[in-house]
């Protein structure tokens, strides 16, 4: 076998029933004494994430990658059956992967998180100060990693690149992750402008609905969020419509990584709120396991 073999994996329903993934027997043979001089495989991804996935080496020719980081991977990009990952082998357990949908063509990866604390995706948090009409907004950032914030003046709303999201007075916080505004401006080719309807009374999740979002059998809430506002004793969370006529009753699975997942009947209410790319969904958390949530299509 060359030095860097490659070879392609095609998921099954025992792969995700399992939540592992065989390596091909020929590949375990010949780099079982070379993979087994490290427990973990790193697997490095088109959107610039290595993820150090657990290794089970059972017999000579029989290794698995499993455990809750590859369950995170698998979560995180939307793995399901049928789809396969082709693995090229890079030496010492280092594995470049390209991941691919069930129309063999390769999916559109989502944007990497820019900085991390400790193994908790970073996000930002974006305090809005009160406003005066006409009056260019402060976005205030706070910095995990150094404790420290930094105010950065943005254009007025109405201006063409200029981020407005804000909140008036006596307001709760609003929380995105640090991709948010740089994944919007590339769908929508504009910064972001909060409606002026929307006046939260407690602490709010903004999540975009990109295409690979909208793939997902699941909604992402940020560690950030999920640490200072609901903590990790829930096992289910309720989603409201803003008027009170829908609701849809989610399963909450826990990250490793930091963060909550809401599956079972996520696809119901994206189906029912006819969500699309571009759409901005604002979770307002008013209570501990309840989320209200408001739509801001990307038509309005």
């Amino acid at each position: 076998m060359k030095k860097n073999p490659q070879f392609f994996k095609i998921i099954l329903p025992s792969n995700i029933n399992e939540k592992k993934l065989g390596l091909p027997p020929l590949f375990a043979r010949s780099f079982s004494d070379e993979c087994s001089i490290v427990d973990v495989a790193r697997l490095s991804v088109g959107d610039g994430h290595i993820w150090k996935v657990s290794l089970e080496k059972v017999e000579a020719n029989k290794i698995f990658l499993h455990g809750s980081v590859w369950n995170d991977f698998v979560q995180h990009y939307s793995i399901n059956v049928g789809q396969f990952l082709v693995f090229k082998y890079k030496g010492r357990s280092n594995f470049q992967i390209s991941i691919f949908d069930t129309t063999a063509c390769e999916i559109d990866y989502p944007m990497k998180t820019r900085s991390k604390v400790v193994k908790i995706k970073r996000g930002v948090k974006m305090i809005m100060n009160s406003l005066r009409k006409n009056k260019p907004s402060k976005v205030e950032i706070i910095d995990l990693v150094n404790n420290t914030s930094i105010s950065k003046k943005k254009p007025g709303r109405g201006t063409k690149n200029g981020l407005t999201m804000f909140t008036r007075s006596k307001e709760a916080e609003i929380t995105v992750s640090q991709n948010f505004v740089e994944a919007y401006q590339k769908i929508m080719h504009k910064g972001f402008d909060l409606p002026e309807w929307f006046k939260p009374t407690h602490p709010t999740y903004l999540m975009l609905m990109t295409n690979n979002g909208l793939r997902r059998r699941y909604g992402f809430v940020i560690a950030l969020f999920e640490r200072k506002y609901i903590g990790r004793d829930l096992e289910h969370m309720t989603i409201k419509n803003v008027d009170g006529t829908r609701e849809w009753s989610m399963k909450v699975v826990w990250r490793a990584s930091g963060g909550l997942v809401l599956s079972t009947r996520w696809i119901n209410f994206m189906r029912d709120s006819d969500l699309k790319e571009g759409d901005v969904c604002a979770f307002e958390l008013v209570e501990k396991d309840v989320f209200k949530v408001s739509v801001f299509p990307a038509s309005a």
